[in-house]
Protein backbone atom coordinates (compact mmCIF):
# COMPACT_ATOMS: atom_id res chain seq x y z
CA UNK A 1 0.00 0.00 0.00
CA UNK A 2 1.44 3.37 -1.07
CA UNK A 3 0.93 6.07 1.53
CA UNK A 4 -0.92 9.30 0.73
CA UNK A 5 2.28 11.29 1.39
CA UNK A 6 4.21 9.18 -1.10
CA UNK A 7 1.54 9.69 -3.76
CA UNK A 8 1.57 13.44 -3.16
CA UNK A 9 5.37 13.54 -3.43
CA UNK A 10 5.24 11.62 -6.73
CA UNK A 11 2.70 14.09 -8.10
CA UNK A 12 4.86 17.08 -7.13
CA UNK A 13 7.86 15.56 -8.88
CA UNK A 14 5.81 14.90 -12.02
CA UNK A 15 4.54 18.49 -12.18
CA UNK A 16 7.94 20.12 -11.84
CA UNK A 17 8.56 21.91 -15.18
CA UNK A 18 11.56 21.03 -17.30
CA UNK A 19 13.03 24.44 -18.15
CA UNK A 20 15.58 24.86 -20.95
CA UNK A 21 18.83 26.26 -19.52
CA UNK A 22 18.46 30.04 -19.68
CA UNK A 23 22.22 30.49 -19.71
CA UNK A 24 22.75 27.99 -22.52
CA UNK A 25 24.20 25.34 -20.21
CA UNK A 26 22.90 21.84 -20.76
CA UNK A 27 22.72 19.38 -17.87
CA UNK A 28 25.49 16.84 -17.70
CA UNK A 29 24.83 13.59 -19.52
CA UNK A 30 23.47 11.06 -17.07
CA UNK A 31 23.35 7.98 -19.27
CA UNK A 32 25.28 6.33 -22.06
CA UNK A 33 24.43 7.18 -25.64
CA UNK A 34 24.27 10.95 -24.93
CA UNK A 35 27.00 13.53 -25.49
CA UNK A 36 27.26 17.26 -24.83
CA UNK A 37 27.45 19.43 -27.93
CA UNK A 38 29.09 22.79 -27.22
CA UNK A 39 29.13 25.83 -29.43
CA UNK A 40 29.05 29.59 -29.77
CA UNK A 41 26.89 32.04 -31.73
CA UNK A 42 28.81 34.95 -33.26
CA UNK A 43 27.84 37.88 -35.46
CA UNK A 44 29.57 37.53 -38.81
CA UNK A 45 30.59 41.18 -39.17
CA UNK A 46 31.89 42.45 -36.80
CA UNK A 47 32.75 39.14 -35.05
CA UNK A 48 31.06 39.72 -31.68
CA UNK A 49 29.00 37.28 -29.54
CA UNK A 50 25.24 37.14 -30.10
CA UNK A 51 23.53 36.64 -26.76
CA UNK A 52 20.20 34.85 -26.13
CA UNK A 53 19.91 33.36 -29.60
CA UNK A 54 17.66 30.30 -29.66
CA UNK A 55 19.55 27.19 -30.69
CA UNK A 56 17.61 24.09 -31.74
CA UNK A 57 19.57 20.89 -32.32
CA UNK A 58 17.63 18.17 -34.15
CA UNK A 59 18.97 14.61 -34.15
CA UNK A 60 17.25 11.29 -34.82
CA UNK A 61 13.89 13.04 -35.06
CA UNK A 62 14.13 14.77 -31.67
CA UNK A 63 14.94 18.40 -30.94
CA UNK A 64 16.23 20.20 -27.88
CA UNK A 65 16.08 24.04 -27.92
CA UNK A 66 18.34 26.04 -25.61
CA UNK A 67 19.48 29.66 -25.45
CA UNK A 68 22.97 31.07 -25.82
CA UNK A 69 24.34 32.94 -22.81
CA UNK A 70 25.64 36.52 -22.77
CA UNK A 71 28.86 35.38 -24.44
CA UNK A 72 27.01 33.50 -27.15
CA UNK A 73 27.93 30.08 -25.74
CA UNK A 74 25.54 27.15 -25.55
CA UNK A 75 25.53 23.48 -24.58
CA UNK A 76 22.94 20.87 -25.47
CA UNK A 77 22.56 17.12 -24.98
CA UNK A 78 22.38 15.08 -28.18
CA UNK A 79 22.44 11.37 -29.01
CA UNK A 80 25.99 10.22 -29.71
CA UNK A 81 25.06 8.59 -33.02
CA UNK A 82 23.55 9.94 -36.22
CA UNK A 83 23.86 13.23 -38.07
CA UNK A 84 22.35 16.36 -36.58
CA UNK A 85 21.15 19.82 -37.58
CA UNK A 86 21.76 23.07 -35.69
CA UNK A 87 19.23 25.87 -36.31
CA UNK A 88 19.85 29.30 -34.77
CA UNK A 89 17.26 32.08 -34.66
CA UNK A 90 17.53 35.61 -33.29
CA UNK A 91 15.30 38.58 -34.12
CA UNK A 92 17.15 40.98 -36.40
CA UNK A 93 19.43 38.29 -37.86
CA UNK A 94 19.17 35.94 -40.83
CA UNK A 95 18.34 32.43 -39.48
CA UNK A 96 21.20 29.95 -39.80
CA UNK A 97 20.93 26.18 -40.30
CA UNK A 98 23.99 23.91 -40.20
CA UNK A 99 24.08 20.19 -40.90
CA UNK A 100 26.83 18.23 -39.16
CA UNK A 101 27.98 14.61 -39.44
CA UNK A 102 27.92 12.40 -36.35
CA UNK A 103 31.70 12.14 -36.07
CA UNK A 104 32.02 15.88 -35.37
CA UNK A 105 29.90 15.90 -32.23
CA UNK A 106 32.90 16.18 -29.94
CA UNK A 107 34.13 19.30 -31.76
CA UNK A 108 32.87 22.73 -30.64
CA UNK A 109 30.75 24.45 -33.28
CA UNK A 110 30.67 28.16 -34.14
CA UNK A 111 27.56 29.55 -35.81
CA UNK A 112 27.84 32.87 -37.63
CA UNK A 113 24.78 35.12 -37.87
CA UNK A 114 24.37 38.00 -40.30
CA UNK A 115 22.22 41.07 -39.72
CA UNK A 116 18.99 40.77 -41.68
CA UNK A 117 17.59 43.24 -44.16
CA UNK A 118 14.03 44.53 -43.86
CA UNK A 119 11.44 45.47 -46.49
CA UNK A 120 8.45 47.34 -45.11
CA UNK A 121 5.72 49.54 -46.52
CA UNK A 122 2.04 49.65 -47.47
CA UNK A 123 -0.27 48.26 -50.14
CA UNK A 124 -2.81 50.78 -51.48
CA UNK A 125 -5.54 50.43 -54.09
CA UNK A 126 -6.37 52.80 -56.94
CA UNK A 127 -8.45 55.01 -54.64
CA UNK A 128 -5.76 55.29 -51.96
CA UNK A 129 -7.39 52.87 -49.54
CA UNK A 130 -5.32 50.24 -47.72
CA UNK A 131 -5.52 46.64 -48.95
CA UNK A 132 -6.03 44.31 -45.99
CA UNK A 133 -4.81 40.70 -45.53
CA UNK A 134 -2.93 40.54 -48.82
CA UNK A 135 0.33 38.55 -48.94
CA UNK A 136 3.40 40.54 -49.97
CA UNK A 137 6.24 38.40 -51.33
CA UNK A 138 9.94 39.13 -51.52
CA UNK A 139 11.49 36.91 -54.21
CA UNK A 140 15.28 36.74 -54.59
CA UNK A 141 16.34 37.57 -58.17
CA UNK A 142 20.13 37.40 -57.91
CA UNK A 143 22.71 34.93 -56.61
CA UNK A 144 22.78 31.16 -57.20
CA UNK A 145 19.74 29.48 -58.75
CA UNK A 146 18.89 27.78 -55.44
CA UNK A 147 18.64 31.16 -53.71
CA UNK A 148 16.40 32.58 -56.47
CA UNK A 149 13.72 30.03 -55.58
CA UNK A 150 13.42 31.36 -52.04
CA UNK A 151 10.51 33.57 -51.09
CA UNK A 152 9.70 35.46 -47.93
CA UNK A 153 6.25 36.84 -47.27
CA UNK A 154 4.09 38.85 -44.90
CA UNK A 155 0.41 39.74 -44.78
CA UNK A 156 -0.83 43.32 -44.59
CA UNK A 157 -2.77 44.57 -41.59
CA UNK A 158 -5.87 46.76 -41.54
CA UNK A 159 -3.72 49.81 -42.38
CA UNK A 160 -2.27 48.06 -45.42
CA UNK A 161 1.08 47.81 -43.69
CA UNK A 162 3.48 44.87 -44.10
CA UNK A 163 6.95 44.03 -42.84
CA UNK A 164 9.28 41.32 -44.17
CA UNK A 165 12.34 40.86 -41.99
CA UNK A 166 15.43 38.72 -41.55
CA UNK A 167 16.15 38.83 -45.28
CA UNK A 168 19.52 37.80 -46.64
CA UNK A 169 21.27 40.65 -48.45
CA UNK A 170 20.55 40.66 -52.20
CA UNK A 171 18.17 41.91 -54.87
CA UNK A 172 14.48 41.16 -54.38
CA UNK A 173 11.30 41.63 -56.37
CA UNK A 174 8.52 42.81 -54.05
CA UNK A 175 4.99 42.02 -55.25
CA UNK A 176 1.50 41.19 -53.98
CA UNK A 177 -0.21 37.93 -54.92
CA UNK A 178 -3.75 36.66 -54.60
CA UNK A 179 -6.71 38.60 -53.35
CA UNK A 180 -7.47 39.99 -49.88
CA UNK A 181 -8.78 37.29 -47.59
CA UNK A 182 -7.79 34.56 -50.10
CA UNK A 183 -4.00 34.80 -50.46
CA UNK A 184 -3.62 31.42 -52.16
CA UNK A 185 -0.74 29.02 -51.65
CA UNK A 186 2.14 29.91 -49.35
CA UNK A 187 5.39 28.30 -50.54
CA UNK A 188 7.11 25.79 -48.31
CA UNK A 189 10.24 27.95 -48.54
CA UNK A 190 8.60 30.78 -46.62
CA UNK A 191 10.77 31.59 -43.63
CA UNK A 192 8.93 30.13 -40.59
CA UNK A 193 10.42 32.57 -38.12
CA UNK A 194 9.01 35.59 -39.94
CA UNK A 195 5.31 34.89 -39.97
CA UNK A 196 4.31 32.14 -37.64
CA UNK A 197 0.66 32.74 -38.45
CA UNK A 198 1.25 31.01 -41.80
CA UNK A 199 -1.58 28.60 -42.56
CA UNK A 200 -1.57 25.64 -44.92
CA UNK A 201 -3.37 26.73 -48.06
CA UNK A 202 -5.50 24.42 -50.18
CA UNK A 203 -4.46 26.00 -53.49
CA UNK A 204 -1.63 24.24 -55.31
CA UNK A 205 -0.04 27.32 -56.93
CA UNK A 206 0.21 31.03 -56.10
CA UNK A 207 -2.33 33.40 -57.57
CA UNK A 208 -1.21 35.82 -60.28
CA UNK A 209 0.59 38.99 -59.17
CA UNK A 210 -1.85 41.74 -58.22
CA UNK A 211 0.66 44.61 -58.24
CA UNK A 212 3.63 45.64 -60.34
CA UNK A 213 6.86 44.30 -58.88
CA UNK A 214 9.29 46.73 -57.26
CA UNK A 215 12.95 45.70 -57.20
CA UNK A 216 15.02 46.61 -54.15
CA UNK A 217 18.62 46.01 -53.14
CA UNK A 218 18.42 44.65 -49.60
CA UNK A 219 21.48 45.29 -47.45
CA UNK A 220 22.33 43.78 -44.08
CA UNK A 221 20.80 45.75 -41.22
CA UNK A 222 19.10 48.26 -43.59
CA UNK A 223 15.35 48.92 -43.80
CA UNK A 224 13.77 49.54 -47.22
CA UNK A 225 10.37 51.25 -47.57
CA UNK A 226 8.28 50.06 -50.54
CA UNK A 227 4.71 51.11 -51.32
CA UNK A 228 2.84 48.78 -53.67
CA UNK A 229 -0.10 49.77 -55.87
CA UNK A 230 -2.85 47.15 -55.95
CA UNK A 231 -4.17 46.79 -59.51
CA UNK A 232 -7.87 46.79 -58.68
CA UNK A 233 -10.10 48.47 -56.16
CA UNK A 234 -9.99 46.73 -52.79
CA UNK A 235 -13.21 45.43 -51.28
CA UNK A 236 -14.20 46.78 -47.89
CA UNK A 237 -15.00 44.09 -45.34
CA UNK A 238 -18.44 44.32 -43.72
CA UNK A 239 -18.32 46.16 -40.40
CA UNK A 240 -14.54 46.65 -40.75
CA UNK A 241 -14.76 50.28 -39.68
CA UNK A 242 -16.48 49.47 -36.40
CA UNK A 243 -14.05 46.67 -35.51
CA UNK A 244 -11.51 47.38 -32.81
CA UNK A 245 -7.75 46.85 -32.71
CA UNK A 246 -5.35 45.56 -30.05
CA UNK A 247 -1.65 46.43 -30.30
CA UNK A 248 1.44 45.88 -28.19
CA UNK A 249 5.05 44.79 -27.96
CA UNK A 250 6.41 41.43 -26.80
CA UNK A 251 9.87 41.01 -25.28
CA UNK A 252 11.52 37.91 -23.90
CA UNK A 253 12.64 37.44 -20.32
CA UNK A 254 15.95 39.18 -21.10
CA UNK A 255 14.27 42.28 -22.53
CA UNK A 256 14.99 41.53 -26.20
CA UNK A 257 12.24 41.80 -28.85
CA UNK A 258 10.48 38.44 -29.21
CA UNK A 259 9.90 38.05 -32.94
CA UNK A 260 8.07 35.19 -34.62
CA UNK A 261 5.55 34.43 -31.86
CA UNK A 262 1.84 33.85 -32.42
CA UNK A 263 -0.52 36.40 -30.84
CA UNK A 264 -4.18 35.54 -30.73
CA UNK A 265 -7.39 36.64 -29.05
CA UNK A 266 -9.58 34.24 -27.12
CA UNK A 267 -13.12 35.46 -26.57
CA UNK A 268 -14.56 35.25 -23.06
CA UNK A 269 -17.99 33.67 -23.10
CA UNK A 270 -20.47 32.83 -20.36
CA UNK A 271 -22.89 29.99 -21.03
CA UNK A 272 -25.18 28.52 -18.38
CA UNK A 273 -23.26 30.46 -15.78
CA UNK A 274 -19.93 28.92 -16.82
CA UNK A 275 -17.06 31.08 -18.10
CA UNK A 276 -15.12 29.72 -21.07
CA UNK A 277 -12.53 30.89 -23.58
CA UNK A 278 -12.96 30.33 -27.32
CA UNK A 279 -10.28 31.07 -29.97
CA UNK A 280 -11.21 34.06 -32.11
CA UNK A 281 -9.90 34.87 -35.57
CA UNK A 282 -6.50 34.03 -37.01
CA UNK A 283 -3.27 34.55 -35.07
CA UNK A 284 -0.85 37.29 -36.11
CA UNK A 285 2.91 37.11 -35.73
CA UNK A 286 5.19 39.45 -33.82
CA UNK A 287 7.79 41.16 -36.02
CA UNK A 288 11.51 41.69 -35.44
CA UNK A 289 10.69 44.45 -32.96
CA UNK A 290 8.23 42.24 -31.07
CA UNK A 291 5.31 44.35 -32.32
CA UNK A 292 1.85 42.97 -33.08
CA UNK A 293 -1.49 44.33 -34.26
CA UNK A 294 -4.82 42.46 -34.03
CA UNK A 295 -7.61 44.18 -35.94
CA UNK A 296 -11.26 44.05 -37.09
CA UNK A 297 -12.17 42.82 -33.61
CA UNK A 298 -15.92 42.86 -32.87
CA UNK A 299 -17.00 44.36 -29.58
CA UNK A 300 -16.59 41.93 -26.71
CA UNK A 301 -14.35 40.67 -23.94
CA UNK A 302 -11.09 38.96 -24.90
CA UNK A 303 -7.89 37.46 -23.54
CA UNK A 304 -4.57 37.94 -25.36
CA UNK A 305 -2.61 34.69 -25.71
CA UNK A 306 1.03 34.26 -26.82
CA UNK A 307 2.35 30.96 -28.15
CA UNK A 308 5.45 29.72 -29.94
CA UNK A 309 4.27 27.70 -32.94
CA UNK A 310 7.48 27.80 -34.98
CA UNK A 311 7.94 24.05 -34.53
CA UNK A 312 4.96 23.48 -36.83
CA UNK A 313 6.84 24.89 -39.83
CA UNK A 314 10.52 24.31 -39.05
CA UNK A 315 10.30 20.51 -39.04
CA UNK A 316 11.05 19.92 -35.36
CA UNK A 317 8.94 18.30 -32.67
CA UNK A 318 6.81 20.41 -30.34
CA UNK A 319 8.87 22.84 -28.28
CA UNK A 320 6.57 22.43 -25.27
CA UNK A 321 6.74 26.10 -24.26
CA UNK A 322 3.75 27.14 -22.18
CA UNK A 323 1.43 29.82 -23.60
CA UNK A 324 1.54 33.24 -21.96
CA UNK A 325 -1.64 35.17 -21.19
CA UNK A 326 -1.77 38.94 -20.81
CA UNK A 327 -0.45 40.51 -18.61
CA UNK A 328 2.25 37.80 -18.53
CA UNK A 329 0.88 34.69 -16.81
CA UNK A 330 1.19 31.03 -17.78
CA UNK A 331 -2.16 30.15 -16.21
CA UNK A 332 -5.32 31.15 -18.05
CA UNK A 333 -7.10 31.67 -14.74
CA UNK A 334 -4.75 34.61 -14.10
CA UNK A 335 -5.36 36.22 -17.51
CA UNK A 336 -6.57 39.82 -17.49
CA UNK A 337 -9.54 40.23 -19.87
CA UNK A 338 -9.72 43.18 -22.25
CA UNK A 339 -13.00 44.91 -23.05
CA UNK A 340 -13.03 45.98 -26.71
CA UNK A 341 -15.72 48.42 -27.79
CA UNK A 342 -16.83 49.34 -31.33
CA UNK A 343 -13.94 51.07 -33.10
CA UNK A 344 -11.70 50.98 -30.02
CA UNK A 345 -7.94 50.90 -30.49
CA UNK A 346 -6.38 49.41 -27.37
CA UNK A 347 -2.64 50.08 -27.38
CA UNK A 348 0.10 49.26 -24.89
CA UNK A 349 -0.78 45.59 -24.43
CA UNK A 350 2.87 44.73 -23.78
CA UNK A 351 3.93 41.29 -22.58
CA UNK A 352 7.00 39.40 -21.46
CA UNK A 353 7.26 35.93 -22.96
CA UNK A 354 9.11 33.64 -20.53
CA UNK A 355 10.38 30.40 -22.02
CA UNK A 356 8.74 28.01 -19.58
CA UNK A 357 8.36 24.31 -20.23
CA UNK A 358 5.11 22.51 -19.60
CA UNK A 359 4.85 19.05 -18.06
CA UNK A 360 2.85 15.95 -18.84
CA UNK A 361 0.82 14.18 -16.16
CA UNK A 362 0.01 10.53 -16.80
Amino acid sequence: MVSRAARLLALIVTLTPSIAPAQGTAPAASSTGVVILRGRVMESEPPVPVSRARVTVTSNGTSDPVFADEEGRFEVRVPESGAYTVAVVKAGFVPSVLERPAERRAQPIEVGLMRGAVVTGRVMDSTGRPVVNIPVRARRIDGPAAERTRERWAETNDLGEYRIWNLEPGRYAIVTNGSPGNPGHLPSTAEPSQNVQARIRSAATPDDPTSNAVVVQARAGVENDVTLAYRTQAAIMPDAEIGGAVTGIVVDEWGDPAGGLDVRLWQVRVEDGQRSLQPFGEPRGTDDGGRFRLFHVPAGTYVVVLTDESWRTDGTSSSGWLPVYYPGRTSRTEALPLLVGPGDEIAGIDLVFRWTRGSRVF
